[in-house]
């Protein structure tokens, strides 16, 4: 991701109209694509003028919440898996056996394997801490009675549970990686 924010802004169409509000979805053109795609929208792009309007779309009130999530989450995604793939390259980079903040690492690793739709184990969730286990263990127990994340039983087997964030945690999440710019 070219680091830069999408902006979203909201502008009155007209007194008059019932109040009727638009919102402008500014998208970095590279990222356009992998946005589209993310959204589910088939669309084939032959020119710069097609890239330039689809950029700049507005969107009426009643497609804004739609449009305006998909895009948000799928740049906190994109956002989430870059910092991930950071840390992982200042492990290898600083040959550290692991970072300062697994609760960080778990939050990441948890909303992007949520977004691409992959449940997480604790076990896994250890590993994406990027800290030894007994310390990404303490962090998932504290981030679990803080109501930040939700243990899921696996139905397959009764000795496997999974991590979800909770929908609250998820909000806050998509907000800070999307004020990162």
């Amino acid at each position: 991701m070219s680091g830069a924010n999408p902006s979203v802004s909201k502008k009155k169409a007209d007194e008059a109209s019932n109040d009727t509000c638009v919102i402008e979805v500014k998208v970095p053109r590279e990222e356009l694509s992998a946005i589209l795609t993310a959204a589910g929208i088939n669309t084939h792009i032959d020119s710069a003028r097609e890239i330039s309007s689809l950029s700049s779309r507005k969107i009426t009130s009643d497609e804004a919440s739609d449009d305006d999530n998909i895009v948000r989450e799928h740049c906190a995604f994109l956002r989430a898996k870059r910092l991930i793939k950071l840390s992982q390259k200042r492990l290898e980079v600083f040959e550290l056996t692991h970072l300062d903040d697994p609760a960080w690492h778990i939050l990441l690793d948890l909303y992007v394997n949520e977004y691409e739709g992959r449940e997480v184990s604790v076990s896994g969730a250890c590993i994406g801490s990027l800290a030894p286990t007994t310390t990404a263990l303490r962090h998932i127990t504290h981030m679990t009675a803080r109501g930040e994340l939700e243990r899921i039983p696996d139905p397959h087997d009764l000795r496997r549970v999974h991590l979800k964030l909770s929908e609250g945690t998820q909000k806050r999440l998509v907000d800070v990686l999307n004020s990162l710019g």
